[in-house]
């Protein structure tokens, strides 16, 4: 592995804080509207990840397509 793809594994593999950007893909479903499943699996894993010490920030571009509904 070269060195500086070396530091950044070994730096990210250390970092305890997330910040996930959610688009509109991931919050929305085109046959059904809002992704209710994805979402509740992307809930239970942030749930899992934050009793092993992670800290989670979200951030998301895909308010206004989930508006448009």
């Amino acid at each position: 592995m070269p060195l500086n793809k070396k530091y950044r594994f070994l730096y990210v593999t250390k970092a305890r804080k997330v910040i996930l950007k959610l688009g509109t893909k991931v919050l929305l479903s085109h046959e059904k509207g809002l992704n209710t499943e994805g979402i509740d699996r992307l809930v239970d894993d942030i749930a899992d990840f934050r009793e092993r010490g992670y800290q989670f920030s979200i951030v998301t571009s895909g308010a206004v397509g989930l508006g448009m509904n």
